[in-house]
C-alpha cells in the first residue's frame, strides 16, 4: 500500500491547481509526490491525444511509484490503452469520482496497483479499448484476441 495523492495536492506553491490536477509538466512538487501513487485528471479538451503518456513522465519525474489517470466528466467512460513509464491505471469518470471522494474524505488515503492478471470468462466482461479486436477466440479460449485481417 502506498499513500495516494491528487495532482492538486502535490502542486508547487506557485502552480495553478487546475494545471497540477492535470499533472501538467513542471507543476508538481517532488517533495509532495515522491513515493506515492498520484491521481491525475484527463481532459479531452486540454489533452486530446499524446499528453496522457506525458502525465506519466511527469509522475515519474517527481518520484511517484504509480499513477491513476481519471477522466473528467466530459471525457466520460472512453478510455484508451497507453504505454506508461510507471505502473498506471486509466479509469472512467465515475470510478475517478469515487477515488477523488476517497482522497478528500480520508485522513491518510492509500492504494496499490497490482500487476496485470488475465481473467477469462468473467461476468460482466471488463471494458476494452475501442480499437481492440474482440475475443476470446471461440475455438481456443486461451487466445484472447481474434484478428480477421487475412486474405481469401
Amino acid at each position: 500500500m502506498y499513500p495516494l495523492i491528487s495532482g492538486a495536492d502535490a502542486k508547487y506553491d506557485n502552480a495553478s491547481s487546475k494545471d497540477a490536477l492535470n499533472c501538467t509538466g513542471g507543476t508538481l512538487d517532488p517533495r509532495k509526490a515522491k513515493g506515492k501513487i498520484l491521481i491525475c485528471l484527463h481532459s479531452q479538451e486540454d489533452c486530446p491525444f499524446l499528453c496522457r503518456t506525458h502525465k506519466g513522465v511527469e509522475a515519474t519525474r517527481v518520484g511517484a511509484v504509480g499513477m491513476i489517470l481519471a477522466n473528467d466528466e466530459n471525457s466520460g467512460s472512453g478510455i484508451q490503452a497507453d504505454p506508461h513509464v510507471l505502473p498506471s491505471s486509466y479509469v472512467n469518470f465515475i470510478d475517478g469520482s469515487y477515488i477523488f471522494n476517497y482522497i478528500n474524505h480520508t485522513k491518510s488515503p492509500v492504494a496499490y496497483i497490482s500487476k496485470v492478471v488475465t481473467e477469462i470468462a468473467t461476468k460482466p466482461a471488463p471494458f476494452i479499448a475501442f480499437f481492440s479486436a474482440r475475443g476470446p477466440n471461440p475455438v481456443e479460449p486461451t487466445i484472447l484476441k481474434v484478428y480477421s485481417s487475412f486474405i481469401r
